[in-house]
């Protein structure tokens, strides 16, 4: 067993993730804070416009704000920021990836070789995090026209561990970590 943190035992492996993860994380997610998004959110918004009156609701789109007509007759706005593009998922994801090491030919608890292959590529995984993004968007912004503010709060809270897992599926795909 490596050092002890707050009376914690950890391996050498266990405190360089400690150490590395959060800057990994947290640089880039307040990084993405100093730069104008508009053309990505403008762009999201115009697609969940087209997805949404597809599905028959009603809405304009301005910019990166869509207006729709709720199922009570009245009408939301739904203002698309960085934070609903997706990047928080693939800083997420990316972060994951680099502060873990590459698990092939390492040793297990038990003294075993792992038997595993190099990861692959982290870069194949980010389109499709956007994609399931945009579905959680639509899925979101439907539940919220047809069943009202607290259904889309639930949805929208639901969908962000929905989001957790589908990061850390990637990055145990990406890093060929099986679990149980």
């Amino acid at each position: 067993m490596g050092k002890k943190w707050f009376g914690f035992g950890f391996s050498r492996e266990q405190i360089d993730f400690l150490k590395k993860f959060p800057l990994f994380f947290f640089i880039p997610y307040f990084a993405i804070r100093l730069f104008d998004w508009t053309f990505l959110t403008s762009a999201i918004a115009a697609f969940e416009s087209s997805a949404l009156a597809a599905l028959g609701y009603a809405n304009e789109r301005f910019g990166s704000i869509i207006l729709a007509a709720n199922a009570s007759g009245g009408s939301e706005a739904f203002d698309l920021v960085v934070d609903c593009s997706g990047a928080v998922m693939i800083i997420m994801f990316l972060a994951l990836y680099y502060a873990t090491g590459d698990f092939a030919g390492k040793k297990n608890g038990k003294g075993k070789t792992l038997k595993t292959s190099k990861p692959r590529s982290p870069w194949i995984y980010l389109p499709l995090l956007f994609v399931f993004n945009l579905a959680r968007i639509l899925v979101t912004l439907a539940v919220g026209l047809s069943f009202g503010a607290f259904a889309l709060q639930a949805t929208h809270f639901v969908l962000w561990f929905v989001d957790s897992a589908v990061v850390v599926a990637c990055w145990a795909h990406a890093k060929h970590i099986k679990f149980g």
